[in-house]
């Protein structure tokens, strides 16, 4: 009876501990849910331009001044709705004619 009540002791902390860490996945899954959801949010209103020219200025602040230039004057969006602008992705200046879409928020 001694061993039988051990044997059923470590059974049930193994299905404790098994519990628990079933319960630790699901809240990780759950956080992730959580943070995938927030950032769909914050996409949910973005807009993507393709094959817009991208500056030929140095300085990343002034093609960034640019590209906001271009969302005024040639999108039509009024400056107080542009909360940002940026170019997605990795400039490449092997490809001479190379445009990354321009995300605007």
């Amino acid at each position: 009876a001694v061993v039988s009540t051990q044997s059923t002791g470590k059974k049930v902390m193994e299905e404790m501990s098994f519990a628990q860490a079933s319960k630790d996945v699901v809240q990780q899954v759950v956080r992730q849910l959580d943070v995938d959801q927030v950032e769909r949010k914050k996409k949910k209103f973005n807009v993507c331009v393709n094959k817009v020219p991208e500056s030929t200025k140095k300085s990343p602040r002034d093609r960034e001044k640019e590209d906001y230039q271009y969302c005024i004057d040639s999108l039509e969006i009024d400056a107080r709705d542009i909360v940002s602008c940026h170019r997605a992705g990795k400039k490449d200046e092997k490809i001479s004619n190379f445009c990354r879409p321009l995300i605007v928020k």
